[in-house]
Formats: structure tokens, C-alpha cells, sequence
């Protein structure tokens, strides 16, 4: 409905709830985060997993990634500077960045609720800034497709895509979820 009242985004109050629940039991970053989601089966039993680099001081990310099992936090993970993510997720997360979340390449549920409609996996985006789909997302796994599935909030700006005019074609965004959004942010364009 384009002609709907406008809504009020969260309260400072509300945020805060998810900056003390990855302090209560999930995970609170201060740093600059690159996230690689996944799961892993052993004996049956599927674990989620984060592999989580956090930038040194200077903003570089040397070393290795510190590897966290998911099912181990209550499935909130946030820090006030940027945040890189990529990969396949299961169960509740959300990921909180105050500042901007760059999406790498493709996000997904372990279970895809267009094939099976019982799945529970949800995957929540809340930056306090913009989200951004990185310019070369398309060519994370080799291919000309970004599948997001995820619900997105971009709070004091745009959900958009990283230098979406220019350069040649990128193929489809696809997303399963929503975008809720300042202001609405470019994300293509067509020829023809």
C-alpha cells in the first residue's frame, strides 16, 4: 500500500536489546567482523557454525578466523563497526552491525523453506546504517546469481547494490524475506 502511514523505526531502547543480548549469551564483537556461515553434519546431527574474523586495531584481518558453534549462543552476534557476511545458516540469527553489513555473496537457509515448508531457519540483517550487496556478490560461487534469503532492515539509510550501474551484467538478485528500509536504494538497472 503506497499510500500507508509512515512506521517508526526501532527506539534506541529496542536496539540496545540486541547489543545486551549478544552480551547476554550470544556474541559482542567491537571490531570490524568478516562472518562465513555454515553447517556442518557429523553422525546425523547438523551443527551451525560462524567462522568470524575480527579486523586487528589497525582494520586489516590477519591470522585465522575464530570458528563458533552457533548452537551454543542464543543466535544474536553484533559489533558497531562494519560487518561482512556470506554463506549458509540454520536456526535464529540475527547479525546487528551499527554502522554498515556488506553481503560477500550468497546467503542461505540450510533448509529452503521453497522446498521444504516446515523449515525454521531464519536469518535477520539489522544494521543501524545501510546494507550493501558487495559488486562482486554475483561471483562469490561462480555464478551470476546473489540468493539472499533473509529478512533485511537498513535503519538510517538503504539496502542497495555496490556500484549497481556500472560494469557489465551481474545476473538476478533473489531474495526470500523483506527489506525494510530508510530510503529505497538501487539495486539495478535494465537495458532494452
Amino acid at each position: 500500500n503506497f499510500n500507508a502511514p509512515l512506521k517508526q523505526t526501532p527506539s534506541s531502547y529496542e536496539l540496545t536489546r540486541l547489543t545486551t543480548a549478544a552480551n547476554n549469551g550470544g556474541l559482542k564483537f567491537n571490531r570490524a567482523l568478516r562472518i562465513n556461515l555454515y553447517t556442518q553434519t557429523t553422525g546425523g546431527v547438523t551443527t551451525p557454525y560462524a567462522d568470524i574474523h575480527e579486523a586487528n586495531g589497525g582494520g586489516s584481518f590477519n591470522g585465522s578466523p575464530t570458528t563458533y558453534d552457533l548452537s551454543q549462543y542464543n543466535g544474536v552476534i553484533s559489533s558497531p563497526e562494519r560487518i561482512d557476511v556470506v554463506g549458509t545458516t540454520m536456526g535464529t540469527v540475527t547479525i546487528h552491525s551499527e554502522t554498515l553489513i556488506e553481503i560477500d555473496g550468497d546467503l542461505r537457509y540450510a533448509t529452503d523453506p521453497l522446498v521444504d515448508s516446515t523449515s525454521t531457519d531464519i536469518l535477520g540483517l539489522v544494521s543501524e546504517g545501510s546494507v550493501r550487496i558487495d559488486e562482486n556478490a554475483h561471483s562469490y560461487e561462480g555464478s551470476r546469481d546473489v540468493d539472499i534469503q533473509a529478512t533485511i532492515m537498513a535503519l538510517n539509510n538503504s539496502f542497495y547494490v555496490e556500484n549497481y550501474s556500472s560494469g557489465s551484467a551481474r545476473g538476478n538478485l533473489n531474495l526470500l524475506g523483506g527489506i525494510i528500509q530508510k530510503n529505497r536504494g538501487a539495486v539495478g538497472t535494465f537495458s532494452g
